[in-house]
């Protein structure tokens, strides 16, 4: 497998502002045999990298940026930390980063703490649930032992991580999955009226329901490229809108469920 790193020019040498960019699996976990690597800048000066890559078999085009601005303060976390009274005491935001080490308890994220992303180093745990109640929280590269709900949060990410409990998303809005493995008995549930919620190239193994699209109602959803093995595959509930394309469902007595009457649905 190939790394791509990342450093920035800090006036006087390159540098890392977060170490994880430089070390390991670097800035993207998918892949590995990378090839063609190019790199751009925006008229901001964030940085975009593409490269083709034949992991899978077959060529892939990858595209990685970063649009974070480190203005605030990097936070490494270590094992036995409790992170929930370190989140109760501290007001983080935009540009807060914390990286965990070693195996954390679970934690919830309130809309004061909105903008804060949580990286997981290699073998980084979280044991118990994650709660998140805030805006544009991004977490990526850890391994979840619970379940994960994320409730009227506007653009919430769950990248690269592993997680054993189930995933909800309840309202909120712009919210992705992208590169999970996700394990839960009823694994991606989403519904509360989200709105445009994005479900990408994840592995599902689910005991019951890969993805389920209930409640009220999702709107814009996207279900895209998806592994699922699960004996339901997607369930589309009433109300529901959006696009369900290229997933591949295995295993499933049934691939896809439609209960009840549908908004505009592509399939």
């Amino acid at each position: 497998p190939i790394s791509i790193y990342s450093m920035n020019w800090d006036g006087a040498q390159f540098s890392a502002p977060i170490s994880l960019d430089r070390s390991f699996n670097g800035v993207s976990f998918t892949g590995g045999a990378a090839q063609d690597l190019e790199l751009a800048l925006d008229q901001t000066g964030h940085p975009y990298i593409a490269w083709t890559d034949q992991m899978n078999g077959s060529p892939q085009i990858y595209l990685r940026g970063n649009t974070h601005d480190l203005t605030g303060t990097v936070y490494p976390i270590q094992t036995g930390f409790n992170v929930q009274n370190f989140l109760n005491a501290q007001d983080l935001g935009p540009g807060d980063v914390l990286v965990i080490n070693g195996t954390v308890a679970g934690f919830s994220i309130a809309v004061g703490d909105s903008g804060v992303v949580i990286l997981g180093a290699p073998g980084a745990t979280i044991t118990g649930d994650l709660a998140v109640n805030a805006d544009d929280v991004t977490v990526q590269g850890l391994t979840i032992t619970g379940a994960i709900a994320a409730t009227n949060s506007t653009r919430f990410s769950l990248r690269e991580s592993v997680v054993s409990g189930n995933v909800t998303l309840t309202g909120g809005n712009s919210s992705q999955l992208v590169h999970n493995i996700l394990k839960g008995a009823s694994a991606v549930t989403i519904g509360g009226a989200a709105v445009n919620p994005a479900i990408f190239f994840n592995t599902v193994q689910a005991s019951g329901t890969g993805v389920t699209l209930t409640g009220v109602g999702s709107s814009g959803s996207i279900v895209f490229q998806n592994k699922i093995t699960a004996p339901l595959g997607i369930s589309l509930g009433p109300l529901s809108t959006g696009t369900i394309e290229s997933n591949d469902v295995i295993g499933s007595s049934t691939g896809l469920d439609v209960t009840g009457e549908i908004g505009r649905a592509h399939v």
